[in-house]
């Protein structure tokens, strides 16, 4: 994968070798890029499945094929660990960088089982549960699998985040389950 900065007219690759880094998304101020892949990207990955990363330049960036910038896993709980055979994909950035969705199969939150929507917040290092009722619990089962589907959305200033779900634990009064008819349905959280 390539950075292409269009006022200075360069390219700068920011990724291994690898033939699988997907979904990008840049930050509206340029700091940031995120993307999925099942490489480690040269960097220590202890779970051995798709992880959502995170490349932030350092200073200007000059054309050529090196990396003049920082790459970190974004796909780890608030303690910065990875939860073992994790499959985490589609990330997408808030303008400033700070904020970062994505889904995953993986339980960051420490009890969430199945696909759900998380948030990284790289300015404070916290992951937290996107897809919950206001309760608390998990609205787990996101059932598009393509990982290129934008099944996760956040607003340019990290307030609010989109996600889809066939969950039935989401509630409209707080008590009544809410029926998807098993179909897709996306809510809004911030």
């Amino acid at each position: 994968m390539f950075l292409r900065v269009v006022s200075a007219s360069t390219t700068t690759r920011i990724t291994t070798n690898c033939l699988e880094p997907l979904s990008p998304s840049i930050s509206g101020d340029g700091t940031t890029v995120v993307f999925h892949s099942t490489c480690s990207q040269g960097i220590a990955d202890t779970n051995a499945s798709t992880d959502v990363f995170q490349f932030v330049p350092s200073g200007a960036i000059v054309g050529g094929l090196s990396t003049p910038g920082t790459m970190s896993i974004l796909s780890v709980n608030s303690a910065g660990a990875q939860t073992g055979g994790s499959l985490s994909t589609v990330a997408r950035v808030s303008s400033n960088g700070c904020r970062t969705v994505f889904r995953s199969n993986g339980a960051f939150d420490g009890t969430t089982v199945g696909e759900a929507s998380y948030m990284r917040d790289r300015c404070t290092g916290t992951t937290r549960l996107m897809s919950r009722n206001g309760e608390g619990a998990s609205a787990v089962g996101i059932t598009s699998v393509t990982p290129l589907s934008p099944v996760v959305s956040i607003s340019r200033n990290g307030e609010w985040t989109t996600f889809e779900t066939t969950s039935s634990v989401l509630s409209i009064d707080g008590t009544t389950a809410f029926d998807t008819g098993n179909t897709d349905v996306y809510f809004v959280r911030n």
